[in-house]
């Protein structure tokens, strides 16, 4: 070909070394192998799909902690006097920037500017806002100590379907949560102590709750979760939580049985303060016994976290 002249004849690959799977038998017996396997693979995921809808034990739920000998005792109940409790809480605190008037205008603030059950980054201002009261409630010898979590976590749970008429029927459904930890600081030295060697410790489980949903089917977790830590080496018989979503609060204690086989745990009716727009509008009455309620029921349940809630103790349950 001469200088400037362009071919016009493309090289062609060659073919003639490409395997003919038609006529090879070995590559016909591997692609029939692969292919089965496809196949085997294809069916095992869609039954560990159907487990985990159908099977409550492999995933977080009431049947799963009673396959664990974990079972429900008493309710926690409120004590007499819940109103002197609650404007006694109001004045604790008093010359904190989270005095019950300080913590109610800052309610307030949020409210007119947080849009209530939106996402979990919106209901955290909310919950975070109630730690905060709780922390100034706190004896100042023994100040309270908040590990907040960098993200959000989510696993499975199954809950009891409510759309369905087949008894005991669960479905799986995502557990979108924060978990936090709260602790009391060491007396003797009055510097915060190492969170596994605490003696009064919290576990605080901020959740979303999704639709056709209820704050309490997410429990379990919350139960499992505290089980879990109390098992632990080296660790405690006895642990409380509380479960919220910002605006509704349960609080639930576990302890481990005698026997060391399975654990009993007690848990609260569910409270709350609702506004009743999603904003709080000029002329709207805020709900102020009830974050008063609830904020101090979170600060004596810190502060009495060492032991297990009695007929003798200082706690607003029993």
């Amino acid at each position: 070909m001469q200088v400037g002249q362009i071919s016009t004849n493309a090289t062609q690959p060659d073919t003639s070394a490409t395997p003919n799977v038609q006529s090879d038998p070995e590559l016909q017996a591997k692609l029939s192998t692969l292919t089965k396997l496809k196949g085997i693979t294809a069916s095992l995921l869609t039954e560990i799909d159907e487990k985990l809808k159908y099977d409550p034990l492999l995933v977080t739920s009431v049947a799963k902690l009673k396959s664990m000998n974990i079972s429900c005792g008493d309710s926690l109940r409120c004590r007499l006097g819940l109103n002197r409790r609650t404007e006694e809480a109001t004045l604790v605190g008093a010359n904190c920037t989270m005095s019950a008037p300080g913590f109610h205008e800052y309610l307030r603030m949020l409210a007119a500017l947080v849009v209530q059950h939106e996402s979990m980054p919106r209901a955290r201002m909310w919950f975070e806002a109630f730690l905060y009261r709780a922390a100034v409630m706190q004896n100042p010898k023994t100040p309270l100590v908040l590990l907040a979590p960098e993200g959000i976590s989510v696993v499975p749970i199954a809950v009891l379907s409510r759309e369905t008429e087949t008894e005991g029927l669960y479905i799986t459904t995502p557990l979108q949560y924060q978990e936090y930890t709260a602790y009391l600081a060491s007396e003797e030295s009055g510097a915060p102590a190492d969170c596994d060697n605490a003696k009064s410790i919290v576990q605080l489980f901020l959740v979303h709750v999704a639709e056709k949903l209820e704050l309490n089917d997410y429990m379990p977790h919350v139960i499992m979760s505290l089980y879990e830590s109390v098992t632990k080496p080296k660790s405690k018989v006895y642990m409380r939580g509380v479960l919220s979503n910002g605006f509704e609060f349960s609080f639930v204690e576990l302890r481990l049985n005698p026997d060391g086989q399975g654990a009993t745990y007690r848990r609260s009716d569910k409270f709350l303060f609702k506004l009743h727009s999603h904003w709080l509008t000029p002329y709207e009455e805020f709900p102020a016994r009830a974050i008063h309620l609830i904020s101090g029921m979170l600060g004596s349940w810190i502060a009495n976290s060492k032991e297990p809630v009695s007929a003798e103790g200082d706690d607003w349950f029993f």
